[in-house]
């Protein structure tokens, strides 16, 4: 999955998130997007592991807020 510098499918990627990824929430773009008709799908701001901050696309049951602190 990759992580976007904005929250638009056309933005630089910043890196490729490997299934299973941990990523912290940080904010949901109030924004939608549709990729191939595969359905509206919100835009998530995340942090990673590698310090690096950006916006996921996806289902919304894929991303969970974390509850405790880096």
């Amino acid at each position: 999955m990759p992580l976007h510098q904005s929250a638009a499918v056309g933005s630089a990627t910043l890196e490729t998130l490997k299934k299973g990824s941990e990523v912290y929430y940080v904010d949901r773009s109030p924004n939608t997007d549709s990729v191939a008709n595969v359905g509206k799908w919100v835009w998530y701001k995340v942090s990673t592991k590698t310090a690096h901050t950006g916006w996921v696309w996806g289902y919304p049951s894929g991303i969970q807020e974390a509850t405790d602190e880096r």
